[in-house]
């Protein structure tokens, strides 16, 4: 028997028929994903992150493939949380969601990953701080426990987008931080394309922070994929080119100010000569920073 509690979601279970019952207990109390009383919902929450926390240490594996199996039937209503209006309801479903993904690792990723990723990467970017920053840790204590499946990076490349808010950007530019340092090579090889293009989006980005998270990223990306980083770096102008020198402690000698001078009009005159293709297929033309 296992047996976990906190106030108002006591969670007992002897076998799988507790299992299922206590997941049809959570299906009831989330109803819709918004339409059913948000503290029921908040009880729910807590509920499926004790119930996680009880199969992932329990002797008997098959509490645990009986737990993930009917999680996936709760995909869309869980997912809804993050979303929510209520910053009370936000908070809590990013808290347990986090330390769902902490206690079931990998196999969080493969269950709710495709649904979760991209709520949470809404959430962080809102313009309400404590619904933000709730979203963005929650992003990074999931990052860093569970491996995604390929189809998350999609995401999250779309997320690099110029027409996305500063905010979206510099938080997409910092997770495919934690993807390149915490997924193998043989996860990443399954979506080396967007992750290069992301890499790139985010080194000619308009904002300085974004451009700073992004010189970081090609730095690890260069580590596994040299020739690919290489062929990255040519296609570079000189000002940015320096800049990751610099990042990689190479920048001894600063550009001539003809140069400087050269590399910014040529920069200037980008969005009339030359577009950026996205993930989605578009082009949009990239817009003049300064570093």
């Amino acid at each position: 028997m296992a047996r976990r509690s906190e106030v108002g979601t006591a969670v007992e279970i002897q076998g799988v028929r507790d299992v299922i019952c206590e997941l049809e207990i959570i299906k009831r109390l989330l109803g819709d994903g918004k339409g059913a009383e948000w503290d029921k919902r908040v009880r729910a929450l807590r509920k499926c992150k004790e119930l996680a926390i009880l199969v992932a240490g329990a002797e008997d594996q098959n509490l645990l493939v009986v737990f993930i199996n009917g999680l996936r039937g709760l995909r869309t209503q869980i997912a809804a949380q993050v979303g929510d209006l209520r910053s009370a309801v936000v908070r809590e479903a990013c808290e347990n969601l986090a330390s769902m993904a902490e206690c079931l690792g990998d196999q969080f990723g493969e269950c709710l990953g495709d649904v979760i990723i991209p709520a949470l990467l809404k959430t962080s970017a809102v313009t309400i701080q404590v619904i933000s920053e709730s979203g963005a840790e929650a992003m990074r204590r999931v990052l860093n426990s569970s491996r995604m499946p390929p189809s998350v990076n999609v995401s999250l490349v779309q997320g690099a987008g110029r027409k996305n808010a500063n905010a979206t950007r510099s938080a997409v530019a910092e997770y495919i931080g934690i993807i390149l340092d915490r997924h193998p090579r043989s996860e990443l090889d399954k979506s080396v394309g967007l992750l290069e293009h992301a890499v790139h989006l985010g080194l000619i980005d308009q904002l300085a922070e974004v451009r700073r998270r992004s010189r970081k990223n090609f730095c690890i990306f260069e580590i596994m994929y040299t020739d690919r980083a290489a062929a990255l770096m040519k296609g570079l102008d000189e000002i940015t080119q320096r800049a990751i020198k610099e990042e990689k402690g190479e920048g001894d000698i600063a550009p001539s100010p003809q140069k400087v001078r050269e590399s910014a009009r040529r920069r200037s005159v980008m969005p009339s000569t030359q577009a950026e293709p996205l993930a989605n297929g578009k082009k949009i033309a990239p817009r003049a920073k300064t570093r």
